[in-house]
């Protein structure tokens, strides 16, 4: 009987529309699945060991800082705005998942599935006008499945024949580079006269986004 649900819900889910998945994924967690295999029945492939290390170390650090789920997600260091897929699935019903309201983000994840549905839409990074603003990084099914960590780029306002962009090997080497870029656009823009003070960052948030590149680092170092 439970696998006859498991395969209905199968049936019904779509990565386009967020509850059919998290239906999903809560039958899965209640056969006693952990979120690696959540995820693997979800989109049929493993995700790469980095991901779960950044689920970790950014979700669970502010878990006691905010009561809705998805303003935890952003209230770590990294400049970043989470999609709710795949992060949301991931999160083990012990930790309050999988999340069931979608995130801010939805919107762009359902045009980016209509137009591109090997896209697995991961985040968009959070900066005053740098080459990366109003963009999604992104891993591909294809590359994951033959176990590759790519990172791609597409624009917000996706749609058939927007153009997809290689941006880095990984995604700890993607957010490396987006946060050093912003930083610097931002010391930078302090130095700037006139029009720009209005969204020139405070120190203390200078000091976010460099306490976000060493934490990134610090990744990127540990053995796998």
């Amino acid at each position: 009987m439970a696998d006859a649900m498991i395969r209905r819900l199968r049936r019904q889910s779509s990565r386009g529309d967020y509850a059919s998945m998290v239906r999903l994924a809560k039958a899965l967690y209640a056969r006693g699945l952990n979120s690696r295999d959540v995820l693997r029945a979800c989109y049929g492939v493993d995700f790469p060991e980095e991901f779960f290390v950044i689920a970790e170390e950014f979700f669970a650090v502010a878990e006691e800082c905010f009561d809705d789920y998805w303003g935890r997600m952003v209230r770590p260091r990294l400049s970043v705005e989470f999609t709710g897929q795949p992060w949301g699935l991931g999160v083990p019903p012990s930790r309050g998942g999988p999340v069931a309201a979608p995130s801010l983000k939805d919107p762009v994840e359902k045009r980016i599935f209509a137009c591109d549905r090997d896209l697995v839409p991961l985040m968009g990074p959070l900066s005053n006008g740098n080459r990366w603003s109003h963009s999604v990084f992104c891993y591909r099914l294809s590359q994951l499945r033959v176990g590759h960590s790519t990172i791609f780029v597409i624009g917000n306002e996706a749609g058939r024949g927007s153009p997809v962009t290689f941006r880095s090997a990984s995604l700890l080497e993607a957010l490396h580079a987006h946060h050093t870029e912003y930083l610097r656009v931002a010391e930078g823009k302090r130095n700037e006269p006139g029009d720009w003070k209005e969204v020139v960052l405070t120190e203390w948030e200078l000091d976010e986004l460099r306490a976000a590149i060493e934490r990134v680092e610090e990744l990127l170092t540990r053995p796998a």
